[in-house]
């Protein structure tokens, strides 16, 4: 398995830029085989465990899948058009997915909100980091900087869970409150080029390290053992919400035809500080929306005050009663 996904990568990185086809074409077949492997496991117990295809569910992965593949085809074209059919067809399954959310009634043994929100905020973040960085990044400064990119990320994956622990034992705050001022704390530095990519690592490790707490959380909650599925279900919609965000924001920010070129510098490997306003405004509505969710998260968490019923000592009345009744 490790071999294959390194051969993956490679793969990719080999014929991106020559063969954007061949990349993505590659990119559906591995994906194609990792189902095959699944449904033949033979660890699956098919007796045990069977597989149902759920048709919306299905229809919600087609139109997700058709909704990349447009803003793919923009991507790897420079042309605009593709892309915001894609953008438009995205805005309309995130519409679908909220309703739906809203709709629905509470089960008794469903997951908190405060816990499903802090299993969706590595979705925004990684999104945040790995699309945004790529078009920041490679339209502006060329994509040999976005390679500092994978240093940050190397980075974070070695020292990131040390750093933010020892962080945590060391501040006056509740270890949640530490790790979401670890997030602002680098989505902050990001403002500013030189300290971008510390931003970035900064992000990724507070960010990480806060999903596998969520996780072991849910874990102590539950029984079904499905705690990856139901985290990377959260963090898909919080993630596509956040493209959602990014494009339609980077879009009405540099109209059609700058948001064509920006795409075509970013296909062709151009480097130009020409967008910078559109980039930059894109950047601070991504923040803004990052940060109102952070906060939705900090209130969500707080524990619950009681009762001032249960906390206020007993009147003169209730008193006057017990004396009585004695």
């Amino acid at each position: 398995m490790l071999f294959s996904l390194i051969g993956l990568i490679a793969l990719l990185t080999l014929t991106e830029r020559r063969w954007p086809a061949l990349s993505f074409a590659a990119l559906l077949f591995f994906a194609l085989m990792g189902l095959v492997g699944f449904y033949y496991d033979p660890l699956r117990h098919p007796g045990k465990t069977r597989i149902t295809i759920s048709v919306p569910n299905l229809v919600l992965a087609v139109l997700l899948f058709c909704s990349v593949f447009l803003v793919r085809i923009g991507r790897s074209l420079g042309t605009g058009q593709p892309a915001i059919w894609g953008i438009g067809l995205l805005a309309l399954i995130v519409v679908a997915i909220i309703a739906a959310a809203l709709s629905n009634r509470p089960h008794p043994t469903a997951t908190p909100w405060p816990l499903k929100l802090r299993l969706m905020l590595f979705g925004l973040c990684a999104d945040f980091c790995a699309i945004f960085s790529a078009v920041y990044i490679g339209v502006t400064y060329g994509i040999k900087t976005y390679a500092w990119m994978a240093v940050a990320y190397l980075l974070a994956f070695i020292i990131g869970e040390r750093l933010v622990k020892g962080l945590c034992s060391r501040l006056p705050f509740t270890t949640l409150t530490t790790e979401l001022l670890g997030i602002i704390a680098g989505l902050l530095l990001t403002f500013n080029f030189y300290t971008y990519f510390v931003g970035i690592f900064l992000i990724r490790a507070f960010a990480s390290v806060q999903n596998q707490e969520a996780i072991r959380e849910y874990d102590q909650q539950s029984t079904a053992n499905n705690s990856y599925m139901v985290s990377y279900r959260l963090m898909s919609i919080a993630g596509l919400t956040t493209q959602l965000i990014l494009w339609l924001s980077l879009l009405l920010a540099a109209r059609l035809t700058g948001f064509s070129a920006i795409l075509a510098d970013f296909t062709f490997h151009q480097s130009t500080t020409r967008f910078a306003r559109p980039l930059l405004i894109t950047q601070v509505v991504l923040a803004v929306w990052m940060l109102l969710f952070i906060f939705w998260i900090y209130r969500a968490n707080q524990p619950k005050e009681e009762n001032d019923d249960e906390t206020q000592p007993p009147t003169d009345h209730s008193d006057r009663q017990r004396t009585n009744q004695d």
